[in-house]
């Protein structure tokens, strides 16, 4: 059986207008120019192996949650 470890990262964007909106539904868009910082995070993470579980944003900050092999 594969063995995990989780790692919960908290980035925070440093812009005031709304650059990600969440409906109802739960269906969530990316505006630009956070695309490209975005991007960025996923695959700075994903070159170190990590593999991304979920991904959530709220007041400001990107959470995101990782798993890799032990």
């Amino acid at each position: 059986m594969d063995e995990w470890e989780y790692q919960i990262k908290r980035d925070r964007m440093e812009r005031k207008e709304k650059v990600i909106e969440c409906d109802m539904e739960g269906e969530c868009f990316v505006h630009e120019p956070l695309e490209d910082e975005l991007q960025k995070i996923l695959n700075e993470e994903g070159s170190k192996g990590w593999e991304l579980v979920h991904l959530g944003y709220h007041q400001g900050e990107i959470l995101t949650v990782w798993k890799r092999r032990k």
